[in-house]
């Protein structure tokens, strides 16, 4: 359920993107990795689900068996270093985050360099993304049909790829 909705969160986002709401944009990548690290924490820790406070959501992810290995723990910090850089868009006062629209009428301007760099990011935190949960669902990665585990398997990192190979949830 979680890893459809941070799906459908990110392809939001990347919905307002074309026409230059990198903000939103932002701001949907924010909300997907909150999503899915909150539903991978909730087969550990179920009261997660009812947490309001992001960051017990973050400390109580970080401290499950599933964010412990190397691999996972690294895809952790990584998520979670992105995730505060896109908290400087809601959470910070300098201009860099600002639209800076001289009055209620105008448009904000976006850069090329705005599109360029939270291109980048969406690519990075998609990527992300799908080591966590291909990690997470091994067991059922290992039953897809051969081209569709061809396809994700090209996103994977190479220590993803490794762990799967080595693992036990392998038929």
């Amino acid at each position: 359920y979680f890893g459809g909705v941070g799906g459908s969160v990110i392809g939001t986002g990347l919905f307002f993107f074309p026409k230059g709401g990198v903000k939103p944009a932002r701001l949907m990548l924010r909300s997907a990795i909150e999503t899915l690290l909150k539903g991978i924490t909730a087969k550990e820790k179920p009261t997660v689900l009812i947490d309001k406070s992001v960051v017990s959501v973050l400390a109580t992810a970080k401290k499950t068996v599933f964010f412990s290995n190397p691999t996972t723990k690294k895809l952790f910090d990584q998520l979670t270093a992105k995730y505060v850089l896109l908290c400087e868009d809601i959470h910070t006062a300098t201009s860099a985050n600002m639209a800076l629209a001289s009055s209620m009428a105008s448009f904000t301007e976006v850069t090329y360099k705005d599109l360029l760099v939270t291109n980048e990011m969406a690519a990075n935190i998609t990527q992300m993304l799908c080591n966590v949960c291909t990690l997470f669902f091994a067991a059922d990665f290992h039953k897809i049909h051969f081209s569709n585990k061809d396809l994700i398997f090209n996103c994977l990192t190479l220590q993803t790829k490794r762990n799967l190979r080595n693992s036990d949830e392998h038929p």
